[in-house]
């Protein structure tokens, strides 16, 4: 397609970073060499308030669409976007209207939109929340081919519910290359503190009418087209699992919910799993840096979700079912309270780090860009099937090696055989799109009882580690109260091992003996 074609018709995609930041940084910014030498012509200041709208159920936003319409100067603009499927990208389509009510007719020349966006459903839209922002905006160029906009946003979201402030910098590929845009963004995050967001404007505006809610999500299931090439799944698995990770980050910095954390971890395995299925054809250097960064953001995460799923899910019923008065459960569950928070706030700052936010610049730059695929082995832009099967093939003779004389595992052997189990899974579930969706899901389906099964003994395997540095780390004069509390937890669930060992066992025998759905 010509890359004007978007905006001939109305709309374009816009490519943008996000950091929030303390707006007492802004002249240090603004005093830096690097901005100094590539900014152009003054700074220009305007105030934007603007109104969304979507119908009393979020029609819109369950599509996955945005609707705004807002005042610049004298004029009022309405403006649509929805996500393309990869970070930081949307497409939008804009064009000015005569009032503060969106327009129905304003689009009808626009195929997907006539489509998505009926009479019916305009008449039913409403204001539903509302932004006011001082920008302030700065224009960046680059070696005269690439433009960027700096922003500095200052103001508020608010909403029947509530109002939250907005400390935003936002940058924004106005014309030229994608990889200066991320080039800025680390340039950015080295020069003052800002945390990478991943949240518009309307996504916060949303989370305010849903006040109370966890907001952690799950991955999004991969689709392939017909004649997609090895180039395409990993691309695509990359980003579904980057959309993942990000997309939980708020919950996990706010501790809204004990899901976040084990849903940030997953997508961060996953992203290491994606890497690792291409090994033979990726440059090498590169895939070697990601797979560091995402090894050390796993390690982070599993502190914090070791002691989530020690304090909800491994002391939470025996305090259910004892009595307080039992010497030490109280203590114990202060003691692992305190633990829990720690392992939080070591992830809080991790999130905050210029190194988390520099590993999804690179990564999310490494999917807009296309310098790296000159070094990638040709088998990359090859039709697929021949090397997941191989890969797939690699893997599963490698899981079912290891799982040989599984009756008489050790613990230590069992936590190994379930970290392949899941590897080979997530790698399972990026090429099953390619296959038989019933044989894929039946396949996949026995891995993932597999992975629960063997996770049952390796939550007490890590509820004894934990307990070591609980009563390690103690006052001595507690130790004692505090290691009878511990043995009444471990001893109550050790009554589940051994019921869940034949469960285990037949798990084990059934996905062992199933044909793989590559196969077929």
């Amino acid at each position: 397609m010509d890359p004007n074609t978007d905006q001939r018709q109305g709309h374009n995609r816009e490519l943008e970073l996000k950091f929030r930041f303390d707006p007492k940084y802004s002249e240090r910014l603004l005093k830096s060499g690097w901005f100094k030498a590539l900014r152009k012509g003054r700074a220009q200041t305007r105030t934007l308030n603007s109104t969304y709208f979507d119908t009393p159920s979020m029609k819109l936003r369950d599509k996955g669409y945005v609707l705004r319409v807002r005042r610049q100067g004298r004029q009022y603009v309405q403006c649509v976007k929805r996500g393309t499927g990869k970070p930081f990208s949307r497409r939008e389509w804009e064009g000015p209207v005569n009032g503060k009510a969106p327009d129905a007719g304003l689009f009808l020349n626009d195929p997907e939109l006539r489509r998505r966006f009926s009479k019916k459903l305009f008449g039913a839209l409403a204001p539903i929340f509302e932004t006011h922002v001082k920008r302030t905006s700065h224009n960046l160029e680059i070696d005269g081919n690439t433009v960027l906009s700096l922003d500095i946003d200052i103001g508020d979201i608010s909403a029947d519910q509530g109002s939250e402030p907005v400390n935003e910098l936002e940058l924004e590929l106005k014309s030229g290359r994608p990889e200066e845009l991320f080039d800025i963004g680390r340039k950015l995050v080295s020069t003052i503190p800002v945390r990478l967001m991943h949240r518009s404007k309307s996504e916060r505006g949303y989370g305010l009418l849903e006040a109370g809610k966890g907001g952690w999500v799950k991955a999004e299931k991969l689709v392939h087209a017909s004649d997609c090439r090895n180039e395409d799944i990993l691309r695509a698995s990359l980003e579904q699992s980057l959309n993942h990770l990000i997309a939980n980050e708020e919950t996990v910095y706010e501790m809204a919910h004990v899901e976040g954390v084990h849903q940030m971890r997953i997508a961060a395995r996953r992203i290491q799993s994606a890497l690792s299925a291409y090994t033979p054809l990726l440059p090498r250097d590169r895939q070697a840096r990601l797979l560091g960064s995402a090894s050390t953001i796993t390690e982070m995460l599993s502190e914090a979700r070791d002691w989530d799923v020690f304090v909800s899910e491994t002391l939470a019923p025996v305090l259910a079912e004892n009595d307080d008065a039992i010497a030490g459960l109280n203590l114990l569950a202060t003691e692992a309270g305190r633990q829990r928070k720690r392992a939080y706030t070591k992830v809080r700052r991790m999130l905050r780090s210029p190194k988390y936010a520099r590993f999804v610049l690179d990564l999310t730059g490494w999917l807009h860009e296309d310098d790296w695929r000159a070094e990638c082995d040709a088998e990359m832009f090859a039709p697929p099937f021949a090397h997941a099967e191989k890969a797939l093939d690699k893997k599963r003779g490698k899981l079912l090696k290891k799982g040989k004389g599984f009756g008489r595992m050790s613990d230590a052997e069992r936590h190994q055989l379930r970290i392949s189990v899941k590897k080979f899974r997530y790698a399972a579930e990026f090429f099953a799109p390619l296959y038989r969706q019933k044989k894929a899901d039946a396949y996949i389906a026995k891995l993932k009882r597999l992975q629960d099964a063997l996770g049952v003994a390796n939550d007490i395997r890590i509820g004894r580690r934990l307990m070591d540095e609980l009563t390690a780390a103690c006052d001595p004069g507690l130790r004692s109260e505090l290691g009878f509390a511990g043995g009444l937890v471990l001893g109550w669930h050790a009554r589940e091992i051994s019921s869940h060992e034949n469960n285990s066992r037949q798990k084990w025998r059934k996905f062992s003996k199933s044909k793989p759905f590559w196969k077929f």
